[in-house]
């Protein structure tokens, strides 16, 4: 199972706080995979399609970053809507930043958290319960996953 955590640079922080909530759920056929896994020399475009290309969980966290980046539309949040809707893969968004993401693709998706109080809102405490219950729903969702794999 491959978990790929989608996130624009510009938000590297709120980046490195979703993984170590998301390394919890890690092992047992359970990869959380993001472009930090990047190893040198790897050619990183072709890794980045690889890594889309393979994923079960795509975890998004959305800012107005997020949804400002053509890169990130095109090769992250476009395929992996796509995958979706052929029920290929899970889509779980964390609405991490006040932004108009109802005029994107996700407005379709419902959100981990609600949109109208982004984890940058809320206080230390409440921003921990909702990335503890984030990790549940991914282990969730990629357990039913993987149990809905032909063997």
């Amino acid at each position: 199972m491959r978990i790929f955590i989608s996130y624009s640079h510009r938000d590297r922080t709120w980046f490195r706080r979703v993984r170590d909530y998301l390394k919890s759920v890690e092992g047992d056929n359970v990869d959380v995979w993001s472009d930090d896994d990047i190893k040198p020399s790897q050619r990183w475009f072709d890794e980045i399609q690889k890594a889309v290309a393979s994923t079960d969980v795509a975890v998004l966290l959305v800012t107005n970053n997020y949804i400002i980046s053509d890169f990130i539309d095109e090769h992250e949040l476009t395929p992996f809507v796509e995958a979706a809707a052929r029920d290929e893969l899970d889509l779980v968004w964390i609405a991490i930043g006040s932004c108009l993401w109802e005029l994107t693709p996700l407005e379709d998706f419902q959100s981990v958290n609600d949109p109208e109080r982004p984890l940058e809102g809320m206080s230390k405490a409440e921003r921990n319960r909702t990335l503890t219950d984030v990790a549940r729903s991914v282990l969730e969702l990629a357990r039913a996953r993987e149990s809905r794999r032909p063997v």
